[in-house]
């Protein structure tokens, strides 16, 4: 089963934090994060740029502090047909970041992807995806 985003990645999300050379400051995307407010509406947020700008650490922080579920976008191929239990995991998540949208080929998983996404619609719960696609 899929551990909590904070279980697994709270050491890097929060490893560039500070003042020092080659620490990263507050990105566009933060902000993006900080300014939405989830709804049955507005149940996703998107968010391009190109790569090493600062989304996906950005959003891992913002999904970890809610105690959210992190998953590559091509992690659903692993799942093999229908998904299973990691499926379940990941729809029922209160908070899901979806990484790297576009970045790798979806086949076998296509079809969770697009259950996930629709249940997760459905139900109205906050899904951030990070993409490099324009």
């Amino acid at each position: 089963m899929a551990r909590s985003i904070g279980e697994r990645t709270a050491r890097w999300a929060y490893a560039d934090l500070g003042t020092e050379p080659g620490q990263r400051r507050p990105c566009k995307a933060q902000a993006h994060l900080e300014a939405w407010t989830p709804s049955s509406s507005r149940w996703l947020l998107c968010l391009q740029g190109t790569t090493g700008v600062g989304k996906t650490i950005s959003a891992a922080r913002y999904v970890s502090e809610r105690r959210g579920l992190l998953m590559h976008a091509s992690e659903a191929d692993r799942w093999g047909f229908g998904g299973g239990v990691k499926l379940e995991a990941a729809i029922a998540a209160p908070w899901l970041l979806l990484d790297d949208w576009g970045d790798e080929k979806t086949e076998v998983g296509s079809a969770n992807l697009a259950t996930l996404l629709c249940d997760r619609y459905s139900a109205g719960r906050p899904t951030v995806v990070t993409t490099s696609m324009c």
